[in-house]
């Protein structure tokens, strides 16, 4: 049974008109309420906690940030940690619960993985209310005689339909087909697809709000369709805003959970890091910041991904200003990385051989004025003299790196890499910036990302990309679409290049952005690159098979 949350509320000193429970074990926080109460409250530090490059089954990011804040919580520091829900696509994929492992968890797992409090259902309600108001278009008739009033052009409805479960056969799909009753036809047969539902905008846009009149707004702005003339047909030309926002009400505000050792945890909103922005809530971590001392948050994947976004997105929206970056790298990360050749042999030699991907990521988060702090992450089998050799490797670039045994120890195991958190912040003033400059040229702007931190020699725009960036630029200049927008990349997470199975640290190679989508409720454009799908495959066995109930609780 999961531990009451009470005690976390009455420690962080809430009162009872700042949150509601859900059920025993979490709660909602009043988000308006309790910034306004807190608004003279200096805000504490922030550590961002990110990677390099990962395996397939990841490097334990969600584990070493929640090792860190036990680890923090351990030493006497007042600490909140900030992360994103699991969706539950990779829950029951192959990357399985990001709710930590063994002794460094957020409870309770189960419950947080699956369906938790329903804010991603509620962004898929809100977001296949509007995929349903533009398909309404095509076929009703709200004035005898016209069909289709706004003009929609059946080949340009770029707004998909939306699935939080892995589900190949759903990327592509035929709707309306042969769709009649009595003869009379109900749809309007054409092409569309699904995406899954924390790669959809209504998500980034839940994650970006500042406020709820923000995401209000954020929601008129986006774009469903176009017209036969080539005009944006939007939200707001379809009358849904309100009503998406209102589907959105409750999941609007954070919600608060706990560690195994009861530090607070903030859990909130979950886009992917690889085709999304890959981090929590502006509001989870504007109240994370003036709740604690020390507030910890992660974004997705590695730092080339996730950190970037996070700086060059969160922290330009929200104002936040990062005090350090933790990397985390683990021995089997270096030997993946280093394509060393019988690696399992020579696995000290493979680790040397990856460690250069591990400096890259070092390099680009000190390019935003951010301090860097290695967190090397123990594994079971890991060999003392392979962690050892990290360290050496590390002081050799001029990092500090400190060992987490967080999962096998909880707090005690992530003692030193919470001192180390504490000593750095207090003797180096980060001095943090973003990469591009906005107002700027978005195009210029991809073209900064891949050559400043993918280390690309420079960018390859498809056909279908040139005619993107066109009709965006198009938009803007006809004062249809904001000019300043920010760049969201979808990229592989496993490679610091476009291609998954390039390792290590490649260089002077070009990137291949294959069409460009315009996000402009969240106020990015999305180059997509290589071959990224906005919908996973499950793997043949899913995890799904692990989940029942014996008792009172879920066995896993």
């Amino acid at each position: 049974m999961a531990l009451s949350i009470a005690p976390v509320i009455q420690r962080l000193g809430l009162k009872e008109s700042e949150w509601s429970p859900h059920r025993r074990f979490a709660a909602k926080l009043d988000s308006g309420e309790l910034l306004a109460r807190l608004s003279g409250r200096p805000d504490g530090k922030m550590i961002l906690v990110t990677a390099m490059t990962p395996g397939v089954s990841g490097e334990g990011k969600t584990c070493t940030s929640i090792s860190l804040t036990q680890g923090l919580g351990y030493i006497g520091k007042n600490v909140v940690l900030g992360l994103r829900q699991p969706s539950a696509g990779p829950v029951f994929g192959l990357k399985g619960s990001a709710s930590g492992t063994g002794r460094a968890q957020v409870i309770p797992e189960d419950a947080i993985s699956l369906h938790f409090t329903g804010d991603i259902h509620a962004v898929e309600t809100a977001h296949n209310l509007a995929a349903s108001a533009i398909g309404q278009q095509l076929y009703f008739k709200p004035q005898k005689g016209i069909r289709n009033p706004l003009g929609v052009d059946i080949s340009r409805i770029t707004w998909p339909y939306t699935y939080d479960f892995n589900c190949a056969e759903l990327r592509n799909v035929t709707v309306g087909d042969g769709v009649e009753i009595l003869g009379r036809k109900l749809a309007v047969k054409r092409d569309s697809h699904f995406i899954i539902g924390v790669a959809s905008e209504v998500m980034a846009i839940l994650a970006l709000a500042t406020d709820f009149i923000d995401l209000r707004q954020r929601l008129d702005r986006i774009i469903l369709a176009y017209n036969t003339n080539g005009d944006p047909i939007t939200v707001a030309d379809l009358g849904v805003g309100g009503a998406m926002a209102f589907a959105l009400e409750d999941a609007f505000n954070p919600n608060l959970v706990q560690t195994m050792e009861g530090q607070p945890v903030l859990v909130h909103c979950g886009p992917f890091a690889n085709i999304a922005h890959g981090c929590n809530s502006i509001i989870a971590n504007m109240l994370g910041l003036k709740l604690a001392d020390y507030y910890a948050t992660e974004a997705g994947f590695a730092a080339d991904l996730g950190a970037e976004k996070f700086f060059d997105i969160v922290c330009r929206l929200s104002g936040a200003k990062p005090s350090l970056a933790v990397i985390i790298a683990t021995a089997k990360a270096l030997a993946e990385n280093g394509g060393y050749p019988d690696a399992e042999s020579n696995f000290e030699k493979a680790m040397e051989y990856g460690f250069a991907n591990l400096a890259v990521h070092v390099a680009n988060i000190g390019k935003f004025g951010v301090p860097s702090l290695v967190a090397i992450n123990r594994f079971p089998q890991d060999a003392d003299s392979h962690l050892a050799l990290i360290k050496r490797l590390c002081s050799g670039i001029g990092v500090r790196a400190e060992i987490n045994d967080g999962v096998a120890k909880g707090g005690p195991g992530a003692e030193e890499l919470a001192r180390a958190v504490v000593e750095m912040t207090e003797a180096e003033q980060s001095a943090f910036h973003p990469i591009y400059p906005v107002p700027g040229n978005f195009r210029e702007n991809i073209d900064i990302i891949a050559q400043q931190v993918y280390r690309a020699r420079g960018v390859m725009f498809s056909e279908t990309a040139e005619t993107n960036l066109a009709g965006i630029a198009r938009l803007i200049e006809r004062g249809l679409v904001s000019p300043n927008l920010l760049v969201c990349m979808a990229k592989t997470q496993y490679s610091l290049t476009d291609d998954p199975k390039q390792k290590n640290a490649p260089q002077d190679w070009d990137l291949h952005v294959q069409e460009v989508r315009l996000s402009a409720g969240a106020g990015f454009v999305v180059p997509v690159t290589g071959k990224i799908s906005l919908l996973p495959a499950l793997p043949l066995s899913s995890p799904a098979r692990f989940f029942d109930y014996e008792g009172y609780g879920l066995r896993r």
